[in-house]
């Protein structure tokens, strides 16, 4: 079976992923899943330091012509991703007592070749 190869954005977005991955662990975070996936939706990273399970989203753009990558974090979208965190709490019951999870936007901005990293906590 022939794979087709990613579409540019979807190459972005791994990148993006990718990128936001390495950041969050110089902030100390342990990558428990990616592209973690169920009927409630999807969570781009679940991420875990000390007591914290951290839900995130990655938004990456290229440059400014396609608006800034946390303005594409909607409300809807927030409400998705809590469902899906909600979701993988209760596939990974051991993350549900003694912890405390935050949703967040990990936002990658590559503009004319510098990279910046930005995360923003949705809800605590």
């Amino acid at each position: 079976m022939k794979t087709e190869p990613p579409h540019w954005n979807q190459r972005q977005g791994l990148a993006g992923e990718a990128l936001a991955k390495e950041f969050l662990r110089k902030q100390g975070y342990k990558i428990l899943a990616e592209r973690y996936r169920n009927p409630f939706g999807e969570i781009d990273l679940v991420a875990l330091r000390e007591d914290t399970v951290l839900f995130v989203e990655v938004k990456a753009r290229s440059g400014p012509d396609f608006g800034d990558p946390l303005e594409a974090v909607t409300p809807d979208k927030v409400r998705r991703l809590q469902r899906a965190a909600c979701g993988f709490l209760l596939d990974f019951p051991d993350y549900q007592q003694g912890h405390y999870w935050e949703l967040a936007a990990v936002a990658v901005r590559n503009y004319d070749g510098a990279t910046e990293i930005e995360m923003v906590r949705i809800l605590p």
